[in-house]
């Protein structure tokens, strides 16, 4: 592109042009990277809690739930069945 204006005989309108082209670029770059920040922290801290519940809250109450006896509804027994298959099998797989 330098080039081509050196030898059009331009170069100073050319140069304008690409540092108008590289500031917009910049600075639709940083809005991209501020605009997607909040839902990356979102997600994160997300998954950290469903961690926490799956690994540490959800097996308390099992204990809690076995030592009452009785009878749990289905879902609290899907749900306790996902996370002891999770915590069992994340561990082992590579």
């Amino acid at each position: 592109m330098v080039e081509a204006a050196e030898s059009s005989g331009n170069l100073p309108e050319i140069l304008e042009r690409l540092s108008v082209y590289l500031e917009k670029a910049s600075a639709l770059q940083k809005k991209i990277i501020s605009s997607l920040t909040y839902p990356v922290v979102v997600i994160i801290i997300a998954g950290a809690i469903s961690g926490f519940l799956v690994f540490k809250v959800i097996p308390t109450f099992k204990e809690i739930f076995s030592s009452m006896g009785g009878k749990l509804p289905l879902p609290t027994q899907i749900l306790i069945t996902v996370s002891d298959t999770l915590r069992h099998w994340l561990f082992w797989w590579p």
